[in-house]
């Protein structure tokens, strides 16, 4: 199955399992990035989990090869707006490192049960994903590291420059 039934506060799953197939999503990025591709809408629901905690990034449906002319809409939301990165929800063109935001809500959201940005409506959603900080894991789960407090802010830092530059150093 997919990792979204692990993202609620009574199913979540260990923290070792989780860093272990954020880990395992860090090298298939680095893959799909020296291949081109960003993904553009990682979330919980596009990761699968198959033998022996494997994990497997799904539905490249709105994947881009980053080197190809193909725009798209303009104003078009594409992706999941709780899981977008701050140059998606204001309409710039996504790269490997806004799919490295997506991946650190999503481990946020697998190890604390919550997501790091939470709003009524999706106006509100959008202005916490640009501009307010996500609170620190621990802060929700005083049991998490206080390394995965360091290693999720950089990960979910506003500006593309400051966040981890490759699934590499993020995975390293």
């Amino acid at each position: 199955g997919d990792l979204s039934q692990f993202a609620k506060p009574d199913k979540l799953l260990p923290v070792e399992d989780v860093l272990q197939i954020g880990f395992k999503c860090c090298g298939a990025l680095a893959y799909a990035f020296n291949q081109g591709i960003v993904h553009r809408d990682i979330k919980p629901a596009n990761i699968m989990i198959i033998r022996e905690r494997h994990a497997k990034i799904m539905d490249f449906g709105i994947a881009r090869i980053r080197l190809s002319d193909v725009k798209t809409q303009t104003g078009a939301l594409l992706g999941s707006p709780k899981y977008m990165s701050p140059e998606q929800v204001s309409g710039e063109r996504a790269d490997h490192r806004s799919d490295i935001f997506s991946l650190g809500v999503t481990v946020y959201e697998m190890v604390t049960g919550k997501a790091p940005f939470y709003a009524e409506d999706v106006g509100q959603l959008m202005y916490q994903v640009s501009i307010v900080p996500a609170e620190p894991p621990s802060s929700v789960d005083s049991t998490l590291p206080a390394m995965l407090d360091l290693v999720l802010a950089k990960a979910l830092e506003k500006a593309r420059e400051a966040r981890y530059q490759t699934a590499a150093d993020l995975a390293a």
